[in-house]
């Protein structure tokens, strides 16, 4: 049997609360309503009534990471971890404007430009692309009470992991292998003598320092995908899922990453001030708002928006 260690607990971690958004009392007081500007040109409403019809009337196609997991090559070295693993690169809030990207809220994709005058037709690596991103606030959605959920996203690396074959790989988001590791992940460790059914699909944050992968959502479970699901059901299922398999989050000789589904709230006012009076164990790196019937699918979506924790108060809540 596997020596395993105790399940993490990050209690004893320094904690780490939302900078550059805490209350004082006067602003505590006026925190009972989400500032929407009547009359307003709202395209933002428009684009989301748009992308829900869409998604009604079809299915989405299966250009996912789901597609390319028999071309998963196990025996290939991984790609070398070099130092742009350890840049701070979030990747969920992503702005509109191009040269806004990566100074804004350091979420650019480092790549190396080593040889970049030497310009090369490199084939698009399957991974490459397959993750969900959202697009800055820039006008609050009128049903953000009703059917926008919040969660806080810790500083990392964002990265889509598969665990498939025996083996868990994790990807950058452009497509790039960065390590492969053995899970206990459906499919993760060769152990569990996987069948080709057996693998998992998950959207992350990883802190190599901690070897902590904080899970933002789940598209696939034991073959079950659910891209075609909406957020509030994948998120119940992320967090039932883990529940019955607490093994995945503790470090053991067989799993030694954790695996930590993070939470989720309605975005109701109070739900926003109760979490800005909270700590937490992990540097917040900002905040992501997420429509409850939104689907998985890999791109920008107006269903899926992003704010820094100092970007709160002024951007959501009416004036005193």
């Amino acid at each position: 049997m596997a020596e395993s260690k105790a399940p993490v607990d990050e209690s004893d971690s320094l904690h780490k609360g939302l900078t550059g958004f805490s209350l004082n009392d006067s602003e505590s007081n006026r925190l009972s309503e989400f500032k929407v500007r009547p009359g307003s040109d709202n395209s933002h409403s428009r684009r989301c009534a748009k992308f829900l019809e869409d998604q009604r009337n079809r299915r989405t196609k299966r250009f996912f990471a789901a597609r390319g997991i028999d071309e998963l090559d196990l025996d290939d070295e991984d790609d070398e971890v070099k130092s742009e693993l350890a840049t701070v690169d979030t990747g969920v809030g992503e702005p509109d404007h191009k040269d806004a990207e990566g100074e804004a809220n350091g979420s650019m994709e480092i790549i190396d430009d080593k040889g970049d005058n030497k310009k090369k037709d490199v084939p698009k690596k399957p991974f490459a692309d397959q993750l969900l991103l959202s697009e800055w606030m820039e006008e609050t959605p009128v049903d953000l009470a009703q059917n926008w959920y919040f969660m806080l996203c810790p500083i990392g690396k964002r990265c889509l992991v598969i665990s498939s074959k025996g083996t868990t790989i994790c990807y950058g988001r452009n497509g790039k292998r960065l390590m492969s590791f053995p899970s206990s992940l459906p499919g993760g460790a060769r152990k569990q003598r996987p069948t080709a059914k057996d693998y998992c699909i998950l959207d992350c944050v990883i802190n190599f320092e901690k070897k902590i992968f904080y899970v933002l959502d789940l598209m696939c479970w034991g073959g079950h995908e659910v891209y075609d699901s909406d957020f509030e059901f994948r998120s119940y299922w992320l967090q039932t899922k883990f529940q019955e398999n607490p093994e995945a989050m503790q470090l053991s000789t067989t799993n030694p990453y954790v695996f930590l589904p993070m939470g989720r709230e309605l975005c109701t006012p109070l739900a926003l001030k109760s979490a800005a009076e909270k700590t937490y164990p992990f540097d917040v790196d900002g905040i992501l708002f997420i429509h409850k019937e939104v689907h998985y699918v890999p791109g920008k979506t107006p269903l899926a928006l992003w704010l820094k924790p100092d970007m709160i108060i002024p951007k959501l809540f009416s004036p005193s």
